[in-house]
């Protein structure tokens, strides 16, 4: 299959998902999918699209593999005005998930608009594996050469207008989702959280963290 005729078949499984997404988002990624076929876009612009916020996405996410080697998307990012704004070993700041995720890279154009962010995968792990790793069941959303990625807890959220808690490892990410649950809680006023019982403890132990930062303050 011709990638004309690869972006057509594309289009439609999105649109089947509820994906309408712009030309630009479609553009880049069939760049990505030229120099590594397992790349995904995933988490919180597909969400957002898939709700109708396209306008209020500021950043892409791509992941990829491993080995890939971007210099051909590079310059066909430089061609189109996009500079390297920001690179960041993810292994030394997100500890929790170094086995998972390597390396950031972060494009900006100068006129605005969405930034480009590239995330190698760890040695061993596939784009596609990560999205079941994602906090929330309604970020657990990618777009593979394949077509859309939805997981089951996607679709409960989706449903039920819910951010439903689905991977935390430890105290530290519990805290770090209630934060990001804050932010979105004014483009998504009419979702309610969800914290299964399994995460009772780490939800003890943050608030635990939390009253006594209070009491410092």
């Amino acid at each position: 299959m011709n990638s004309t005729a690869h972006l057509a078949v594309l289009k439609l499984a999105a649109r089947g998902a509820g994906l309408r997404l712009p030309e630009l988002w479609w553009t880049l990624f069939m760049e990505i999918l030229a120099v590594d076929p397992h790349a995904i876009l995933a988490g919180g612009a597909l969400r957002d699209a898939g709700h109708g916020k396209t306008d209020e996405v500021k950043d892409l996410d791509f992941f990829v593999s491993a080995e890939t080697d971007l210099s051909t998307l590079e310059c066909w990012l430089a061609a189109h005005e996009y500079t390297l704004s920001n690179s960041v070993d993810l292994g030394s700041v997100l500890t929790d998930e170094k086995t998972e995720v390597s390396v950031s890279r972060v494009f900006k154009h100068p006129q605005g608009g969405v930034e480009v962010n590239v995330i190698w995968m760890a040695d061993g792990m596939k784009p596609s594996d990560r999205v079941s790793t994602f906090d929330f069941g309604i970020c657990q959303i990618a777009l593979s050469a394949f077509g859309p990625i939805l997981t089951q807890a996607f679709h409960v959220d989706a449903v039920c207008s819910t951010f439903t808690l689905i991977s935390c490892p430890n105290v530290e990410n519990f805290g770090r989702s209630m934060r990001r649950f804050e932010r979105l809680r004014a483009k998504y006023p009419k979702h309610a959280l969800v914290i299964p019982p399994r995460f009772a403890e780490l939800e003890m132990h943050h608030r635990a963290a939390s009253d006594a930062v209070d009491l410092l303050s």
